[in-house]
């Protein structure tokens, strides 16, 4: 067989071949991960929504901390007359 004439069509159809092959491995891991995740025991849409508004909640707190202003650092003169005072 001769490497340097093939025909575009060889090619194409070589092409076709591994891209449909890859096309349903794809499909059929995508089936399988979906037949595992029916089978996994989930809580009910209750508890699914208490526990999001939770992590909402944890969320915004982060948030707001991360947005407020820091407060500069205390010198030595300032945290000396603080233990002075105590």
């Amino acid at each position: 067989m001769d490497r340097r004439n093939q025909p575009t069509e060889f090619w194409g159809q070589s092409v076709t071949f591994w891209w449909r092959l890859w096309q349903k491995q794809i499909e059929y891991s995508i089936r399988f991960w979906g037949a595992m995740a029916e089978k996994m025991p989930h809580p009910s849409a209750a508890q699914l929504s208490a526990e999001a508004e939770a992590m909402r909640e944890i969320c915004e707190q982060r948030e707001s901390r991360e947005r407020a202003p820091k407060k500069p650092a205390a010198s030595k003169a300032d945290a000396s007359a603080a233990q002075r005072i105590h």
